[in-house]
């Protein structure tokens, strides 16, 4: 298929205004359980986010080239005609742009071992003494054209992602994860390196005790920390903040978190979420979101910042904008030291199934897993099971204490965003039982 093509179909039919954002994705999948490589899946597509604007009327479609592109331009435009308009759609945005170059390693682009990075993985377990380890890890691989009537752009990422959860002999789990967009990226973080980070957490589970409900200081590692923030990017949304739906609305200039909490949407960082444009043809860049604790600018596409009266953010999202890859700025003290400040508290691992009560309040609840540590004067004692953090998201970022110098890329399934975050040392966090 070819964007331009598309684009003059389209715009020749009778539209006002098109966006095609034409994608090449090869993607190769290696999956891994009781330590053995089991399936090995390459994926191979091509196909066009297509945007076709008439007024105020707005549809997206995916085209395929499995039939004829104007068949399916003509169906959709038979759907555009009957949809309701949007009367706050302001156009995409018609300022001629400059990109910044696309920062692919090819080291990265050019990986072919993808299942020894999962051989690499187990292996690392092993050296630590659990037998059994399961994960998965992709290679990514995406060639993006982006087309309006006023700009064009030619994209390309790369990215490996690895996980590895290794279990116990009593069925704990310890879980590991990294995010490679460069050779740097794999020579800090090694799949070895990794697994064997995973066993560590599984060993370190036994004799396994229900936790205590109580307010608790817990020191999030990496993984645990961008699950929560993946989850209370999309807020950051100016349609999210329009609607009602964010625990980010009126903040702007305000403070929202702890001064140690400076939170950047970094699209130009290499990784999985790498892009130098948005889906209006918009340039991309690092934007910082909250400085310090402050906030500083919501997530904006065309239409929002003119109703905003905001500058262009590039995070379109024709129809609402959208976080695309999140880097947490360190601090100056290690995890040790981190680690050691703690009189009574929690060493947190891993969470999912994070869940907002009240999007407005940032009410939610998430359950720890698969490395949940108590530790008593700077020292891990026990491992705990059956807890869940419930609290205010807006509560525990104003709560940060300290983060740490080391910091990680990761993305991990779908729990989190592709992003880069420190340990955090968090204050007086509501700990509930989760049965």
């Amino acid at each position: 298929m070819d964007a331009y093509e598309i684009m003059e179909m389209a715009m020749k039919k009778g539209v006002d205004e098109v966006s095609v954002i034409l994608n090449q994705r090869e993607r190769v999948q290696v999956r891994y359980s009781n330590s053995r490589v089991d399936i090995i899946n390459n994926w191979v597509s091509e196909n066009a986010t297509v945007y076709l604007i008439k007024g105020k009327r707005v549809l997206g479609i995916t085209v395929t080239p499995l039939r004829p592109v104007d068949e399916q331009i003509d169906e959709a435009l038979g759907i555009l005609r009957t949809i309701p308009e949007n009367p706050e759609f302001a156009g995409l945005n018609d300022k001629k742009q400059t990109y910044s170059s696309p920062s692919v390693d090819p080291f990265i682009r050019d990986f072919e071992e993808v299942v020894d990075v999962a051989r690499e993985a187990i292996e690392g377990a092993r050296r630590k003494g659990v037998s059994s380890s399961s994960g998965v890890v992709y290679h990514n691989k995406i060639i993006r054209e982006t087309v309006t009537p006023y700009n064009s752009v030619r994209d390309e990422m790369a990215s490996i992602e690895l996980t590895l959860r290794a279990k116990n002999e009593e069925g704990y789990y310890g879980t590991a994860a990294a995010m490679y967009g460069t050779r740097d990226d794999y020579a800090r973080f090694p799949p070895g390196n990794i697994g064997e980070e995973a066993a560590s957490y599984a060993t370190m589970a036994t004799r396994v005790t229900e936790g205590e409900e109580g307010k608790y200081d817990i020191l999030m590692h990496p993984l645990c920390f961008a699950s929560l923030i993946s989850h209370s990017a999309h807020f950051l949304s100016a349609l999210y903040v329009d609607s009602g739906m964010s625990m980010f609305t009126d903040m702007i200039g305000k403070e929202v978190a702890s001064e140690m909490l400076t939170v950047h949407d970094d699209s130009l960082m290499p990784g999985s979420g790498h892009r130098v444009a948005d889906e209006e043809g918009t340039a991309t860049k690092r934007v910082t979101v909250i400085e310090r604790g402050v906030l500083r600018t919501y997530l904006h596409n065309n239409s929002t910042a003119k109703k905003f009266k905001a500058d262009l953010t590039g995070h379109a999202g024709i129809i609402s904008p959208t976080p695309w890859q999140l880097r947490v700025e360190p601090g100056r003290d290690s995890y040790h030291d981190l680690l050691g400040e703690m009189k009574r508290g929690l060493f947190i691992v891993n969470t999912w199934y994070t869940r907002f009560q009240d999007y407005r309040n940032g009410i939610f609840s998430t359950i720890p897993r698969d490395g949940m540590f108590y530790v008593e004067d700077g020292e891990i004692v026990g491992a705990w099971k059956g807890i869940r953090i419930s609290d205010s998201m807006l509560g525990l970022f104003r709560n940060v204490e300290s983060v740490s110098s080391e910091v990680r890329k990761i993305k991990w399934w779908d729990e989190t965003l592709p992003l880069e975050s420190p340990y955090v040392l968090v204050r007086d966090v509501n700990i509930t039982r989760s049965k």
